[in-house]
């Protein structure tokens, strides 16, 4: 299944649209300001898209609160770097409901899954909970 596609404003920079980043794999990360799991993966998600953009990894942590500010506070706390020194490029999701109905219409079950990666070469696969499956 092909991921739905979408643009989101970026923390720094422009804006970011999935289909731009087609022949990449990426790892799709939804968090939260008030998530005490996304508190502790999100260094973490920064560090590995630091160590593998190279080889054509990019990580979207896309934050579904409803205030930028709020993310914007989070980010720099948790020192991610945003994309602009090589970490994982944080994103906003101002209509958090509108993103989660487009990947649900498309089949995804949105929001429960925790890594999703596309490569043009292979089908999309999607590790959630522990549990890897390819569709």
């Amino acid at each position: 299944k092909e991921a739905p596609d979408f643009q989101l404003p970026s923390l720094v920079g422009a804006p970011i649209k999935l289909s731009r980043l087609r022949g990449k794999v990426v790892l799709l990360d939804f968090w939260a300001t008030w998530c005490g799991p996304c508190k502790e993966e999100l260094p973490l998600l920064d560090r590995l898209h630091a160590r593998l953009s190279r080889r054509g990894v990019v990580v979207l942590a896309v934050n579904i609160n409803k205030s930028k500010d709020d993310a914007a506070r989070f980010a720099a706390g948790a020192k991610l770097t945003g994309g602009g020194g090589g970490g994982a490029i944080v994103c906003l999701a101002e209509d958090a409901d509108g993103l989660r109905a487009s990947f649900s219409n498309a089949g995804w079950n949105a929001f429960s899954t925790r890594i999703s990666a596309r490569e043009p070469s292979s089908p999309a696969r999607t590790l959630e909970a522990g549990a890897d499956t390819a569709p």
